[in-house]
């Protein structure tokens, strides 16, 4: 039996100083217990955070790459191969950009 789960007659026996010194250890067992709570929230938001990075770091570079070959193939001449990858780049910018506002 804990401190928190005194019977209801023991409540009647105590005296103030112990009654102060039960009050105090509940509540440093609460702060601490939301302290762990914080904590792990903060662990979790992190967590997230760095997935949430390490997924669109790969597709920017892709839109890049892609953006640069559009570039590239339309400057040379070759207009079909820059439509085609220029159209699956715009695709892909245009489904992280409605994943990330939506």
């Amino acid at each position: 039996m804990g401190i928190t789960n005194l019977p209801a007659a023991a409540w009647n026996k105590l005296n103030a100083a112990q009654l102060e010194k039960i009050v105090l250890s509940v509540l440093e067992l609460t702060r601490v217990q939301d302290d762990r709570r914080f904590q792990l929230s903060m662990e979790q938001f992190a967590a997230s955070n760095r997935s949430a990075m390490q997924t669109r770091f790969p597709g920017a570079f892709i839109a890049a790459v892609g953006l640069g070959a559009t570039v590239y193939l339309a400057a040379i001449g070759q207009t079909t191969a820059a439509t085609t990858i220029g159209t699956a780049v715009a695709t892909l910018v245009a489904v992280i950009v409605g994943k990330k506002v939506l």
